[in-house]
């Protein structure tokens, strides 16, 4: 889960309502830095929520693993 103080900048907004809007089947292309992780955790949130899925699979590098599960995904 996202800190409640945490705010995704606009490209991180546009990303997670596009992934709203598709059927799920959507590929994203961020460089380095730009917050792949929260907003992939900001759109499974939402998924959730909306109660479109119950689980969420994330498929990562076993090094920004604890960056999912720290995160509570």
């Amino acid at each position: 889960m996202l800190l409640p103080d945490f705010k995704l900048e606009p490209h991180q907004k546009e990303a997670v309502k596009r992934f709203e809007e598709s059927d799920g089947n959507i590929l994203f292309l961020m460089g380095i830095g730009l917050g792949k992780t929260p907003t992939s955790v900001a759109a499974a949130e939402k998924f959730i929520a909306n109660g479109k899925v119950n689980r969420v699979m994330v498929v990562t590098p076993a090094s920004l693993r604890t960056n999912f599960v720290d995160n509570g995904i």
